[in-house]
């Protein structure tokens, strides 16, 4: 298979199927290094992220998608502006935090480097 171009690749599948691309995508998807869009958020790393972090792409991960959902649900339904900075620290303490009794903390892993979406957010003033 030949492509001109591959610039997104998009996975809806639940984490828990364990699926992964075929080995020609692969092979495409590291020639292309495509932006992928993960929705599975736990696990957060499921197989089809190992995959396409190992050939090289860009991954959003679920737990980025979630939260942008989130945000523009708050939006919506309230009419005013999110607190993303604060709902982004939220994020961080509670799943990303060694400890966290949040129960879906340990499917975070690894919890050292915490999406980096979100750690911007966070840290905007």
């Amino acid at each position: 298979m030949s492509l001109g171009r591959l610039d997104f690749i998009i996975c809806t599948l639940p984490g828990s199927t364990g699926y992964v691309l075929p080995d020609d995508v692969v092979a495409i998807a590291a020639q292309h290094k495509p932006v992928v869009v993960e929705a599975s958020y736990i696990p957060r790393h499921t197989a089809f992220v190992k995959q396409v972090a190992a050939a090289g792409c860009d991954v959003v991960e679920g737990i980025e998608m979630l939260f942008e959902q989130g945000c523009a649900q708050c939006e919506t339904w309230t009419g005013a502006a999110a607190s993303r900075r604060q709902i982004a620290k939220s994020l961080l303490a509670a799943l990303f935090t060694r400890g966290s009794d949040h129960p879906a903390s340990s499917k975070m892993e690894p919890l050292d480097t915490p999406p980096k979406a979100i750690q911007l957010e966070a840290a905007v003033p």
